[in-house]
């Protein structure tokens, strides 16, 4: 409370005042992992994270289920992994041989070096 007395040509005058303030503070923005995890971007990265792995163990699970099937076929049939490999004479296809290029071969007189 606030008092104020005026004295003017014997006349007196008294003024008081009360004067309430409210002060405001602004907090603090939260810190550490519980708060990165509440805040909306931390929450969309969450989401975005569980989705990927689902995705990679989706994708992940097709592919077991696909070799494993593959392989039953397989051995249904007898068919080997070098019945499967790819060789050029069965396949009608004439390979050249390697070209010779002097000064590379270790049975020259300067045993390879330049």
């Amino acid at each position: 409370s606030l008092k104020v007395t005026i004295v003017d040509s014997g006349v007196v005058t008294e003024v008081a005042w009360d004067i309430s303030v409210i002060i405001w503070v602004e907090p603090e923005p939260p810190k550490g992992l519980a708060a990165t995890i509440i805040d909306s971007a931390g929450i969309l990265g969450i989401v975005i994270f569980i989705t990927i792995v689902a995705c990679l163990g989706i994708v992940g699970g097709l592919r077991i289920a696909y070799n494993r099937k593959l392989q039953e076929a397989l051995d249904a049939y007898g068919v080997t992994p070098e019945r499967l490999a790819v060789i050029p004479e069965n396949r009608g296809i004439n390979l050249p041989s390697a070209p010779q290029i002097p000064g590379l071969s270790n049975d020259d007189e300067s045993g390879g070096q330049f």
